[in-house]
């Protein structure tokens, strides 16, 4: 069986650890923290996912560049990663399953669990405004 090239790649280079040893594990910490908040928000629409993946990436980036360059390397989180926080683009797939979702569930909430006519209008604005920013965020060409 012949050995297939690794894509892996060194992000060394983005990587600016602090001095203190303290704060480095602090940030570790944190960023281990905003890994597993990313994690749930993949699967609960009420966290999102992408700005505590780039808080994740930010802190590790300061504190390890073992772990930063597992999470850039990471064959699902990386790209996401580097797309949304790197190059602000986002792939049209995702943009489309981001908008239907949050939209299902947005609609469903608004029909059922909020009763009131001004709340329901101020959730379902919401839902606008979110949506019309994912719409203006640029689109990745594969």
């Amino acid at each position: 069986m012949e050995k297939t090239e690794s894509t892996w790649t060194d992000y060394s280079h983005e990587v600016r650890p602090l001095r203190s040893k303290w704060q480095r594990n602090l940030l570790l910490g944190l960023g281990t923290f905003f890994f597993i908040l990313a994690i749930l928000g993949i699967f609960l629409p009420i966290l999102p996912t992408t700005p505590f993946l780039l808080l994740t990436a930010a802190c590790y980036g300061r504190a390890s560049t073992k772990f930063y360059n597992w999470l850039m390397n990471h064959y699902l989180l990386g790209p996401y990663i580097r797309d949304s926080g790197m190059r602000h683009a986002i792939p049209r797939r995702a943009k489309i399953t981001a908008l239907l979702l949050m939209e299902i569930c947005f609609g469903i909430s608004a029909t059922f669990f909020v009763t009131s006519t001004y709340p329901r209008i101020g959730f379902l604005s919401i839902g606008v405004v979110v949506a019309f920013y994912i719409l203006r965020l640029p689109t990745r060409t594969p």
